[in-house]
């Protein structure tokens, strides 16, 4: 399975103790894969244009994605 990841940064990364979050600003989406490599959800922002940045809440319950100079969130699924 290719997830097609086109432009990750470095600091596009998150590593949480459970997860890995990566910033695919190329495709406009958020890649989240499990401890083992697996993948577990994919977010999409139709409407961005410009995505530089992810953060997650302390809770890890919303997902967080800086969108030219405006934030964007989102739910996360567990």
């Amino acid at each position: 399975f290719f997830c097609g990841i086109f432009f990750p940064c470095q600091h596009f990364f998150k590593i949480i103790p459970e997860k890995l979050y990566i910033l695919d600003p190329g495709t406009k989406r958020v890649i989240i894969f499990n401890k083992k490599g697996e993948l577990q959800q994919q977010i999409y922002f139709e409407s961005a244009e410009h995505l530089t940045a992810i953060a997650l809440s302390a809770d890890e319950k919303t997902l967080y994605a800086l969108d030219g100079t405006r934030v964007v969130s989102t739910p996360l699924g567990k």
